[in-house]
């Protein structure tokens, strides 16, 4: 056949294997043409390992394709400021934009703007929390919705919003045996199994204890001597009491545990200290912390731990308070409110401490001053009620519930009350037993349910 070159290719024919190249080939000054085949000009460029310098590359021919061997062979595309504009990683199947190291199939060093995105990417994670108070349409809900956010779900056809505390109630429950008023220890972290002792009965103190199954209230035997103004921890088979004044009016050092049985004495507390808090899981795992030392008439800011044997230092508080709210645990503690040292102790305070098995720390304050409330749940799940706003007159029955961050305004309890025990395991559930009325002291109980503190609502439209 004669030999073309491609100039002489007509514009619709294609370079084929066999078509032929002339060559000139000049090693030693003598020029000498010769022929090569379109598939030995691609076998020696590949072999050579050269580079393609060109304008345009054309595919109209059909797809183009590179790294057609599927080879671990990466592809850069740089640019005049960024050596790795695009790169793609073929040994781990992933693609880079301003990165030689995409950890994903595909990594972004830079801001995306796009005018489209298909899906309503509730798969998608690490997203900012929705602003508050803003309204989108999902297939489902929100994965990191905030108070007051409001959306479409476009799966139930229902228009939904973020909410707190809904359908919150106080209600009525069984009455103990007998009267524990002021000062009566609560123990209990759960609502079915709570355990009250000692306080007053119309202004004399008792030594007498009840105990809760969740239906009904039983004698639970009594302690050493009558008392009042001591703090309680644990559950109804394992507690512990500290800290009071007895039938006197003197300060006691002495502390009782409980095993579901009888008391028996354990271990003085390493101070005499009243009007103080218990946080704890059992008879031998308690945390006693602030309240009033009256021989050296100091307000404490001291804590100390049992072990079931012995009392050890548990860390200092921020400042000392008296009749302050506790809860949590003896590694985990929170104290809310009380009297404060710098006034008159009926005065009361918003601040808030949490323990962390080390130390104490300030957390968020209450939304009102408050003292002697009732107080059960964790650090992070909390629920004070009732108490003093100023004096030991002015009492109400206003709760608020805590999620470790945020106070919530919840229901108001059935009857005001202060100096109460406390039982339950969080801020959705608790009981309240005991205390002073406006009546008077009291053996009257009652129950709290609510929501989760932060829930997902559905509107119903009509």
């Amino acid at each position: 056949m004669a030999t073309k070159t491609i100039p002489q290719l007509p514009a619709a024919t294609s370079v084929v294997a066999g078509t032929l190249f002339p060559i000139v080939n000049d090693p030693a000054g003598t020029p000498v043409t010769q022929k090569a085949t379109g598939t030995q000009l691609d076998a020696y460029i590949r072999s050579a390992g050269g580079s393609l310098t060109a304008t345009t590359l054309d595919g109209s021919g059909g797809a183009l394709t590179i790294n057609t061997a599927q080879a671990d062979k990466d592809v850069v595309v740089s640019s005049t400021g960024m050596v790795n504009l695009l790169f793609t990683d073929a040994g781990n199947n992933r693609v880079g934009i301003n990165t030689a190291t995409p950890t994903v199939a595909l990594q972004v060093v830079g801001t995306v703007t796009a005018t489209t995105f298909s899906g309503d990417g509730s798969a998608l994670t690490s997203l900012p929390a929705m602003a508050s108070g803003s309204f989108l349409t999902v297939a489902g809900n929100p994965g990191t919705p905030v108070l007051g956010n409001c959306w479409y779900n476009s799966t139930a056809n229902t228009f939904r919003s973020y909410l707190t505390d809904q359908g919150s109630t106080w209600s009525a429950a069984p009455t103990m045996t007998a009267v524990h008023g002021s000062q009566g220890g609560g123990t209990g972290s759960s609502t079915s199994a709570a355990l009250c002792a000692a306080g007053y009965n119309v202004s004399v103190a008792v030594k007498s204890s009840d105990k809760y199954n969740g239906t009904s209230w039983s004698s639970a035997g009594n302690l050493a001597s009558e008392r009042y103004a001591g703090s309680g921890c644990g559950t109804s088979t394992s507690g512990l009491q500290a800290g009071s004044r007895n039938i006197s009016d003197a300060p006691l050092q002495t502390a009782d545990k409980y095993d579901g049985t009888s008391w028996s004495s354990a271990s003085s507390t390493s101070v005499q200290r009243y009007y103080g808090c218990m946080a704890g899981t059992s008879n031998t795992a308690g945390l006693y912390f602030g309240g009033y030392n009256e021989s050296a008439a100091t307000y404490l800011t001291s804590s100390e731990l049992y072990n079931g044997s012995s009392w050890s230092s548990g860390g200092t508080l921020p400042a000392g308070r008296l009749q302050s709210g506790g809860c949590g645990s003896s590694t985990a503690a929170l104290q809310a409110g009380g009297g404060t040292a710098a006034s008159n102790p009926q005065v009361a305070t918003v601040d808030v401490y949490v323990y962390n098995g080390t130390s104490w720390s300030t957390a968020t304050s209450l939304p009102s001053v408050r003292g002697n409330m009732g107080t059960s749940g964790t650090t992070t799940s909390c629920l004070i009620s009732g108490g003093f706003i100023y004096n030991y007159t002015s009492i109400d029955g206003l709760s608020w519930r805590y999620n470790g961050t945020t106070w919530s305004a919840t229901g108001t309890m059935t009857a005001a009350r202060q100096s109460m025990g406390s039982a339950g395991p969080d801020s959705t559930d608790a009981l309240r037993f005991g205390g002073a009325t406006n009546s008077g002291d009291s053996a009257t109980a009652e129950s709290f349910t609510a929501t989760p503190f932060n829930t997902t609502k559905t509107f119903t439209v009509s």
